[in-house]
């Protein structure tokens, strides 16, 4: 049998269930759908012995299990509406994974191997679109494990530093400002608490503006994420990032991850406070470029759960200030499995305050370049425009 499944009792009442297995007892057991809601008890155990055919399983007593066909209308829309809750933002702590291993805490005779063929079994019948063979993104199953993988893979900047980068720019604030006059809102880049490593950088849209330069339409200097790279370049060996150093240092086996969003958007239902900032200080934060080996970095960009999880590990390391506007952030939002992982330590050099004190030095003389280029152009074509 596969589900869903309909239980039925001797007088006639039925309810849904979304699992059902043996019984370390001998009997049987099964889970309602809706087993997620809190206070609610949905597994069930049946007293066996328990009688079984390849269609259904009866007890003693003359409950019955087996599956539900669109025969059985209202059971049937019971469990498509239950798919779509699953599918959905509301349902995403139903995984089937969480339930299969409070089975089996409970008592259900399943192992991990069975976990696994029991998962592929599912995928028989789309009582949505009524096609007989259903490709399924499993990937919410198993986010618990691909956090497990991606915690101990990943490498956040140390605390220290991050604070040490806070300190620097609340003095190099003066700086930047004359710097920008009326042309960069700093404010979205060094405010109070921000680990902003380039202000005024944005990240590069493909197609439009130009790399490293000011682009006034945008009112920024726009990159295609070379400045993030600088700060893990100079960590290492104290030196700018270049093709060749980035292989030297061994950081082409890796890729930048920028968990909060550094565009107009972020997951403003994570935080009980969000003010809409503009969080364009994010694309070089230093608490927020994580780095993560090639290939591993595309579940922090499309699973909300593991986005989340990585959301939570940020707050921990550096606490709310390096994120403008953003407080009081909703930790009960992050999965129950969070405890339970295992992360690096965060990457802290031996020599790193020198080799961050480079670091700024380097980016105010990158800067200051990039932003006279801009003026002397700009009063050139003005000077060009009088002339004729």
């Amino acid at each position: 049998m596969k589900r869903p499944y309909i239980v039925i009792f001797p007088a006639g009442a039925t309810r849904v269930a979304d699992f059902a297995f043996m019984h370390k007892d001998g009997g049987a057991c099964f889970v309602d759908v809706g087993w997620d809601v809190p206070g609610q008890h949905p597994f069930h155990i049946i007293d066996g012995p328990i009688s079984c055919t390849e269609t259904q399983w009866e007890s003693s007593n003359g409950i019955i299990i087996r599956e539900v066909t669109e025969d059985d209308r209202e059971e049937w829309q019971i469990w498509k509406t239950w798919l779509e809750y699953k599918s959905g933002p509301d349902g995403r702590r139903a995984t089937d994974e969480l339930a299969i291993t409070a089975c089996e805490r409970d008592g259900a005779l399943i192992s991990i191997d069975q976990q696994i063929k029991y998962s592929e079994s599912l995928k028989v019948r789309d009582p949505i679109t009524g096609c007989s063979f259903v490709i399924t993104n499993n990937v919410q199953k198993y986010e618990f494990q691909i956090a497990q993988i991606l915690s101990n893979l990943c490498y956040h900047i140390h605390p220290d530093i991050v604070s040490y980068i806070q300190e620097k720019n609340e003095i190099d604030f003066d700086f930047f400002k004359r710097l920008f006059a009326n042309l960069i809102p700093l404010e979205h880049y060094l405010f109070l608490g921000s680990a902003c490593v380039w202000p005024g950088v944005k990240r590069y849209i493909s197609g439009v503006g130009d790399r490293k330069k000011y682009n006034s339409s945008y009112e920024a200097i726009i990159d295609d994420n070379i400045f993030p790279r600088h700060l893990w370049c100079f960590l290492i060996n104290g030196k700018p990032y270049s093709g060749a150093n980035w292989k030297k240092t061994k950081l082409d086996e890796f890729e930048l991850a920028h968990i909060f969003p550094h565009k107009a958007s972020i997951e403003m239902k994570y935080f009980g406070k969000d003010e809409d900032i503009p969080p364009f200080g994010n694309f070089t934060c230093a608490g927020n470029i994580v780095l993560m080996p090639k290939g591993m970095v595309k579940p922090t960009d499309h699973s909300e759960t593991i986005r989340s999880v990585f959301y939570q590990r940020h707050i921990e390391l550096y606490g709310e200030s390096t994120l403008k506007g953003r407080e009081m952030f909703k930790s009960e939002l992050v999965p129950d499995w969070y405890s339970s992982l295992k992360w690096n330590d965060p990457f802290k050099p031996l020599n790193w305050k020198d080799h961050i004190s480079s670091l700024l030095k380097y980016r105010k003389s990158t800067i200051t370049k990039i932003v006279d280029s801009y003026n002397m152009h700009k009063r050139a074509s003005v000077g060009s425009a009088l002339d004729s």
